[in-house]
This record gives C-alpha cells, structure tokens and sequence, in this order.
C-alpha cells in the first residue's frame, strides 16, 4: 500500500505500455487482463501497432530509439489495484522499475506516470 499515498494526489494515472523485443520468460498476464482490466487490451493493441509500425522503417535492433508507449488513463483506485497486482504477480516494485510482463505471447514493460496539478 506504498503508493497510495502518491496516488492521492493525482486525479489520473498513466499507464504507459511499451512493446519491446526480446526473448526471456516474462511473467504472463494476459488472462489477468482480460479479466480484471479489459480496458487496457486496446492499450496492448496500440503497443503492437506502434512497435509494428517502427520496426517496419527502422532495424529491429534499433527499435528502443524509435518505439514509444501506448497510454491509457486510469483512476488512482484502478492503477494501485493495478500496481498491487502487478507487484504480486512480478516480485517487482513500482518504485523500482517498470514491470516486465508478457502479454498474449509477446513481452512489454508498464511504467506509471503521476501528473501534477
């Protein structure tokens, strides 16, 4: 329940997910997502689409310059529930670093972002 108190003072959360290219055995969460945030599945779809759309133009190897996240908007109840469970089913922290998943087959990393005011 670290995060709540960060959470409180912003009325959104975003959710930054970034498709990246590599081969290691990421924790799935796909049915996770499906069940509990099924709005974020469009999110990873955009994920795809700009991560498809840069390595199209540019070297697979370069695509870390080139690809940008897919965002969504949550609420600070729905990201810490998010955080929480991602925590959980990672070992990692949110204050550490971004989580490394893998969703339907391929993997990302999920950043938080606390805008101000």
């Amino acid at each position: 329940m670290h995060n709540i108190r960060r959470l409180m003072k912003t009325d959104i959360v975003r959710v930054k997910i970034r498709r990246e290219y590599c081969k290691e055995n990421w924790p799935d969460i796909t049915q996770l997502i499906i069940n509990i945030f099924p709005k974020l599945v469009q999110t990873f779809k955009e994920a795809d689409s700009l991560f498809q759309e840069k390595v199209s133009m540019y070297p697979l190897e370069y695509y870390e310059l080139f690809v940008r996240p897919a965002v969504a908007i949550l609420s600070p109840e729905e990201a810490e529930m998010l955080i929480m469970t991602l925590e959980e089913k990672t070992s990692a922290k949110a204050d550490d670093t971004s989580f490394k998943v893998s969703f339907g087959g391929n993997q990302y990393t999920i950043s938080f972002e606390y805008p101000c005011g």
